[in-house]
């Protein structure tokens, strides 16, 4: 709709400029959704419209919602439609509008050109799937609309097409690639989504409903080639930075992923996107002057007393004094943040109590103090805002914001641990409460959500790890597996391997013994003296891996050496077999699949330290035992 700092006036004209490509997009949504309503009606119901007589929709394309508003606005209502792309969408809108008996006009514009209209000019504003576009003008739009008008918008979620948009980063990996760190259209939904537009639009309007339409497009193996054709015809979108980074390689980074899709479809017999949409709808707009907040204007200087003027210093517009030269900076305030997860793996959030956004939910949150600890103020903002005390964990991320009741803020946000308090709002907190990570309701300040994104990220190697773990070994405690600290991993690793070894000690065994009579089938006769060794040397694993003082009786190995020297088993061999041994442990933990992440395989190769040096003492025991007299 407009040129943004994501994607280009022609990138949106790419994707938006064919009308038959929209019908045909819309032909296949209607086809594959899990969910049969129709959005648009979903979004009038139980409005009365029959006194509108001024519609603006922005990024109207050829008109697919302004011909749901048939027999519902005002006789002689006027519809103003305003779309980047003019050609065909000019002739399709205004050729719908009079189809519907109404007058109409169409703006061959980008969003911005609403500046200039006046205010409270109509009666109700759409924007249908486009607000993601140009969400900063949420303010202009509340200004354009009258006291009594609403505003509906029609977005996605930032999840939409998940499925689809994270097998991009493989394809460019399997190329030998390097991928961005996020696909582009995934930080596209997250400009204006189903998480984040309540909070978005809470201070520019009175009262927003939302409206969640749940839907996923599901496609039958057999029709998977639709699906690429839905995709493809947002090629554009999907794959903008990709052709940006990599021009060379575009076609083969498309290719693979296409042929990725169809091996998928062919493999779970079909492919599901997720298509989850939300409808809001926003009364009563707020006059901009009622929302300075705490942020207001410096009229005269604090020294002398002298008017301020504004003045370009250091590449900035800042307010300067004339008389005593005196700069004014605009620093950022330090505001804390806190993530506390209980053992469900839960989130803590409050729900604010007075403005900014009253009624929405958050992490505990709040401005550090003079002489305050940015650390000290996370805690204690914890503390007054939901009754828990805690600890400070690590660092999660520090954001920078401009909030239109603050001015500019810069939002640090921890992980904390609870230890003590009880479950209670207070302060800035009407109610308090643990949520699921898979279903939080949308947050008041962005920052929150973009620190959860990174502390799930964060997390997601430890918790699939942790959760295979409980699959295999139920009754071990896996609370420690949560922890960030490597040594707690170990720990954790350490009982894991200990289970798995006592559980499937002679499945190991097994295992071992057939690779070592592949190796060395000369020492079949002697296979049941070198299985109870082994079967020796797997449970001294067991007890080293405890760290406990319950020691290992090395001398035994001296003696089974000297027992091996004395059966001519030649002392190479010997030393395979314990090469094999040890070989057999990180086998068995493969083939049981409970290794795989980055975290797993740099504690598990410490720990293999650790077994390495006790294979190494075993070694010199029963090579001891060869040599002695």
């Amino acid at each position: 709709m407009t040129k943004n700092h994501l994607y280009s006036a022609e990138d949106i004209k790419r994707t938006y400029e064919s009308i038959q490509n929209h019908k045909r997009t819309k032909h296949i949504i209607l086809n594959y959704s899990k969910n049969g309503g129709d959005i648009r009606k979903v979004a009038l119901d139980g409005l009365d419209l029959s006194k509108v007589r001024r519609v603006l929709d922005l990024g109207c394309g050829y008109g697919f919602f302004t011909e749901s508003l048939k027999g519902l606005l005002k006789k002689g209502a006027f519809i103003v439609g305003m779309d980047l792309i003019d050609g065909r969408n000019r002739d399709s809108f205004l050729t719908t509008v009079a189809g519907m008996g109404y007058r109409g006009e169409f703006i061959a514009d980008n969003a911005n050109s609403i500046k200039t209209m006046g205010d409270s000019s109509f009666d109700l504003i759409i924007t249908s799937y486009s607000l993601y576009f140009f969400p900063h003008l949420v303010a202009e739009i509340a200004r354009i609309l009258n006291d009594d008008g609403i505003f509906i918008a029609l977005t996605h979620t930032e999840y939409s097409l998940q499925e689809v948009i994270q097998l991009i980063p493989r394809c460019i990996e399997g190329l030998g690639l390097v991928p961005p760190e996020e696909i582009l259209i995934s930080r596209l939904f997250k400009t204006f989504s189903m998480e984040n537009g309540k909070a978005q639009l809470a201070p520019w309007f009175e009262k927003t409903e939302q409206i969640v339409f749940n839907n996923s497009l599901t496609f039958p193996s057999e029709n998977v080639n639709d699906c690429i054709e839905y995709l493809e015809r947002k090629r554009h979108l999907l794959f903008k930075d990709t052709q940006d980074n990599y021009p060379e390689r575009i076609d083969d980074i498309i290719s693979s992923f296409y042929g990725g899709i169809l091996e998928f479809a062919q493999k779970e017999d079909g492919i599901a996107l997720t298509k989850d949409d939300v409808v809001f709808r926003c009364y009563k707009p707020r006059d901009s002057k009622s929302l300075q907040g705490l942020k207001k204007p410096r009229i005269f200087c604090c020294h002398c007393g002298s008017s301020l003027i504004q003045s370009e210093i250091e590449g900035k517009l800042r307010d300067h004094c004339p008389h005593c030269e005196t700069i004014f900076y605009e620093n950022p305030l330090p505001v804390a943040s806190t993530i506390v997860v209980n053992e469900a793996r839960e989130i803590l959030l409050v729900k604010r109590k007075n403005e900014p956004y009253g009624g929405m939910w958050c992490l505990p949150i709040g401005f550090a103090e003079t002489g305050e600890e940015i650390r000290d103020a996370a805690l204690r903002e914890l503390r007054e805002e939901a009754g828990i005390k805690g600890t400070i964990k690590r660092l999660i991320d520090v954001d920078t914001i401009d909030n239109y009741f603050y001015g500019s803020m810069a939002i640090i946000t921890y992980e904390a641990e609870a230890t003590g308090g009880r479950l209670r709002p207070g302060d800035d907190a009407c109610d308090a409460g643990y949520f699921p990570l898979a279903d939080l309701p949308p947050l008041a300040w962005s920052s929150n959500r973009k620190a959860l994104d990174i502390y799930m990220k964060l997390n997601r190697d430890t918790w699939a790890m942790v959760d295979s773990f409980k699959k295999l070994f139920p009754d071990i405690e896996a609370e420690e597996g949560l922890a960030p600290e490597v040594e707690k991993q170990k720990k954790f690793l350490s009982k894991v391997l200990m289970k798995m070894i006592a559980q499937d000690l002679e499945e190991i065994s097994r295992s071992w013994a057939d690779d070592l009579q592949s190796i060395a089938p000369d020492l079949a006769p002697h296979h049941e003296t070198l299985l109870n060794m082994n079967r020796k040397v797997l449970r001294s694993v067991q007890v080293w891996l405890k760290g406990t003082s319950e020691a290992i009786d090395f001398d035994e190995f001296l003696q089974k050496g000297e027992k091996l020297c004395n059966l001519n088993i030649p002392l190479p061999d010997v030393l395979n077999a314990m090469a094999l041994s040890r070989k057999s442990i990180w086998m068995h933990v493969v083939k049981k699949k409970i290794l795989s992440s980055p975290l797993e395989i740099y504690t598990t190769l410490e720990m293999n330290n650790r077994i390495i040096f006790l294979y190494d003492k075993i070694n010199y025991y029963l090579t001891a035992g060869y040599f002695k007299e």
